[in-house]
């Protein structure tokens, strides 16, 4: 299953985006921008620069950043940009084996903010527990924990149907 979505603010919105641990560009309007003096540059960009489309396929676990700049309807655009000396970054951006668990609950929380909108498909369901949330510390997996799930795991393996059933009735709660 394959999501699309924009980066498309109501204030000229770029998105930091976690998975990818960097900025990317957003739409930029100068009919969203309260300056009296921005309408003096509406002449030079009189429509929207568009921002970057983020697409995941869920099932292949690939993401891609596309940069609709480089596509044939916004060549006016692209031009002058270029014509200021600016340079754009590539069309395509392919991510290979990416955790779309964590892609998808980011994108998610960016289209709830409204920064984001869908362009096409919808959101999977996800895991939101299993998904990456800190990108600053790594995460850190403790030997010791390691070692008390694998002799549970063979406490439980021997003992017999009737003990591991009352036993899962304890681990659910119940």
């Amino acid at each position: 299953m394959t999501i699309e979505i924009t980066i498309d603010g109501p204030r000229n919105d770029n998105l930091r985006f976690p998975p990818l641990q960097r900025t990317l560009r957003g739409t930029f309007d100068l009919n969203r921008v309260n300056e009296p003096l921005a309408r003096m540059k509406y002449t030079e960009f009189p429509r929207p620069i568009p921002g970057l489309v983020i697409v995941v396929d869920a099932e292949k676990k690939t993401g891609e950043i596309r940069d609709p700049l480089h596509d044939a309807e916004h060549a006016a655009i692209r031009e002058k940009i270029q014509s200021m000396s600016m340079k754009l970054g590539p069309a395509v951006e392919r991510f290979e084996n990416i955790d779309a668990n964590t892609w998808l609950f980011w994108m998610r929380r960016a289209v709830a903010s409204g920064t984001c909108k869908i362009v096409s498909g919808k959101f999977p369901a996800i895991d939101e527990k299993k998904a990456r949330k800190d990108f600053i510390m790594p995460e850190v997996v403790d030997q010791r924990d390691t070692l008390i799930r694998q002799l549970i795991a063979l406490q439980y393996a021997a003992l017999p149907a009737d003990a591991q059933k009352k036993f899962d009735a304890i681990m659910a709660g119940g």
